[in-house]
């Protein structure tokens, strides 16, 4: 599993790269789910929140969290449910939108 400093970098990458867009990145360490939302400037301006989005996908496998709109991190108790809640994202920021 990558650590959360790790992962919290790779997430800045994306965000400096993709500002238009956002990225939802998840690592599966035993029984437990991370994720990381990030989200650039202007899809934040679009109505994109980092930490609306993570805390939809975070209830999907049976976790929570939150965060700012530009980046945000959960954590998860049901990896099984991981493939779902990716699929969700989508669906979840039209709903921002």
């Amino acid at each position: 599993m990558m650590p959360p400093g790790d992962a919290a970098h790779d997430g800045r990458r994306h965000q400096g790269q993709e500002g238009q867009h956002g990225s939802v990145l998840s690592a599966v360490n035993g029984d437990k789910v991370s994720l990381l939302c990030v989200c650039g400037a202007e899809a934040v301006k679009k109505g994109a929140h980092a930490g609306k989005i993570i805390k939809e996908v975070a209830k999907i496998v049976g976790g929570g969290g939150g965060g700012r709109p530009d980046s945000a991190m959960a954590g998860g108790k049901n990896p099984a449910k991981l493939e779902e809640a990716l699929e969700a994202v989508n669906n979840i920021v039209d709903a921002l939108l």
